[in-house]
């Protein structure tokens, strides 16, 4: 089952964690389209392996978006 669009879902082939935007199907079946938080290019990722994030990962994520913006003027 896919997660609510805009629900933080931790990847953990990239090890990052993002925002839920679609479900779509390729040729390797089912995948997710998840937006880094802050912004940024969108990545495919496999959707059997996302999990909802957790409260420090997701606050990590923010804080980090967030001192990415102070440092580059945003």
């Amino acid at each position: 089952m896919a997660p609510e669009p805009g629900t933080y879902v931790y990847d953990p082939e990239r090890g990052e964690v993002g925002e839920y935007v679609a479900r779509e199907v390729d040729r390797a079946g089912p995948c997710a389209r998840i937006r880094p938080v802050g912004g940024g290019q969108e990545w495919v990722a496999d959707l059997a392996g996302l999990r909802p994030a957790t409260a420090c990962e997701r606050l990590r994520a923010v804080l980090g978006a967030a001192n990415a913006g102070r440092r580059w003027g945003r």
